[in-house]
């Protein structure tokens, strides 16, 4: 039923779907068509991540937070049960706030039987991160929220898993200190959330690897560094899926913009796919300006048969 070379060109048919560009709910369908002789279908979906915060500059003594991650979801399924064409929409990342306030939401992903979002259709739906609170408030946005059993028809006639997506980090609560680290690899999800930013002083969060995730620093403190963009961002996933892997497909956020005394603070990093991006870094002298927040990650959905 496994094949021994799971995840590999060759063996296996192996399709990966990138989000496109567009918000919209009704365009941007994809299609998998079911190889010949296909037993089994191994789905993987990814939401999308959402955007980091942009403070309110001036003597503040707080930064935004981080966005928070999508959520995971896995299906394996006989092929039998599913359709010979179907739909994919993976969604596309928030992006991060460029005046005070908060970035936007990642958005969800679907994968369906027909190119429409309908429960009765779909095959999977699994949702996005949310964007860091804004300019008056230091917390992260929420972790993309599970699927349930009953969100979806299909689900039922395989073996089914989803877990929720990581909140983002806090950003600076006071003036001149850092943006909370935050830890990569926890929760069972192969993402991570974005980092905060950091004030005056202060530097923005770092994101803490461990295993196979990379630590992201922050941005340094006192001059406004940029954070750090999210582990394996931008990586074509066609490498990361060839037969010479050497490490899993894991991926992380954005980290916080560093904060700034008298002028520009840092921006926030953005996050790799259905991660987080960093909130960005404030100022804790007036007149000084705070930095954009960093854009979450597209979703992702990869689909292997044999």
């Amino acid at each position: 039923m496994w094949p021994e070379g799971f995840n590999r060109p060759g063996i296996c048919n192996i399709k990966v779907f990138y989000a496109a560009q567009s918000t919209a709910t009704t365009d941007s369908w994809q299609t998998w068509t079911k190889p010949p002789g296909t037993s089994m279908i191994n789905i993987l979906i990814i939401g999308a991540g959402g955007g980091g915060g942009k403070g309110n500059g001036g003597a503040t003594t707080l930064a935004p937070g981080g966005g928070g991650s999508g959520g995971v979801s896995r299906l394996f399924i006989p092929a039998i049960f599913l359709p010979d064409i179907i739909y994919v929409r993976p969604g596309k990342g928030g992006t991060g706030a460029t005046s005070a306030g908060s970035g936007t939401g990642g958005s969800t992903s679907y994968v369906s039987v027909a190119p429409i979002i309908d429960a009765s259709s779909a095959i999977m739906i699994q949702a996005g991160g949310s964007p860091s609170l804004g300019a008056t408030n230091n917390n992260g946005g929420g972790g993309g929220t599970a699927g349930t059993a009953t969100s979806a028809a299909f689900q039922g006639l395989g073996l089914w898993t989803s877990i929720v997506g990581l909140p983002g980090g806090t950003g600076a609560a006071t003036a001149n200190s850092s943006g909370a680290s935050v830890a990569t690899g926890s929760g069972g999800i192969i993402l991570g959330q974005g980092s905060g930013g950091g004030n005056g002083t202060g530097s923005g969060g770092q994101i803490t690897g461990g295993g196979f995730f990379s630590t992201v620093e922050g941005g340094a403190g006192t001059t406004g560094g940029a954070g750090g963009h999210g582990f394996n961002a931008g990586l074509s996933i066609s490498n990361l899926l060839s037969s010479s892997l050497s490490t899993p497909l894991v991926f992380s956020g954005g980290t916080g913009g560093g904060g700034h005394t008298n002028g520009q603070a840092g921006r926030g990093g953005d996050g790799a796919y259905g991660c987080g991006g960093g909130g960005g870094g404030n100022s804790s002298v007036a007149g000084g300006l705070a930095g954009n927040g960093g854009n979450g990650g597209d979703g992702l959905v990869i689909i292997t048969s044999w």
